[in-house]
């Protein structure tokens, strides 16, 4: 997705992760939505931000984890696939 080309391209451009945190925050947020093709879409992205940046998202693994619990055991079927 767009998104983490994004967050790539800014930390390339500016030689900071600063923006990632806020990021994937938002992201985490968008987990909870009451839509769950919201949710899913929110789980790709969040995937395609660990797999662009790879060992650097590591200090963003705790606040991800409980988010990432809850999507395991979403009402729709596509989410929980998703997580």
């Amino acid at each position: 997705p767009a998104v983490a080309q994004l967050a790539v391209a800014v930390q390339a451009g500016t030689g900071s992760d600063l923006l990632w945190k806020p990021l994937n925050r938002r992201l985490l947020n968008l987990f909870a939505d009451s839509s769950p093709r919201v949710r899913a879409g929110a789980i790709g992205c969040a995937r395609a931000l660990v797999e662009k940046v790879g060992d650097e998202y590591v200090p963003l693994i705790p606040e991800t984890v409980p988010s990432l619990v809850e999507a395991l055991e979403d009402a729709d079927e596509e989410v929980e696939a998703r997580a």
